[in-house]
């Protein structure tokens, strides 16, 4: 997915979308990533200055089935 920039569109005010338990809790599970998981030597520098990280792993690369309901083909994403 790329980023859209609309040029044309008026400014927005962001509104809170979770709470602050759920960020906190978001905020925890990062962490463990870079504390304890795939990112723990990467970030050992960053830790022993004190500072805490987080980081998310990578995310798969699938191919996803979609189904065309007009004809009940199969298709991949990318539409083969």
């Amino acid at each position: 997915m790329k980023p859209k920039i609309e040029l044309q569109s008026s400014a927005r005010n962001a509104q809170q979308v979770l709470t602050r338990d759920q960020a906190n809790e978001v905020r925890r599970i990062m962490n463990m990533v870079t504390e304890g998981g795939t990112g723990t030597a990467a970030m050992a520098p960053v830790k022993a200055a004190g500072i805490r990280t987080g980081g998310k792993t990578g995310t798969a690369q699938k191919e996803v089935p979609l189904i065309d309901l007009k004809n009940r083909a199969g298709k991949n994403a990318a539409g083969l």
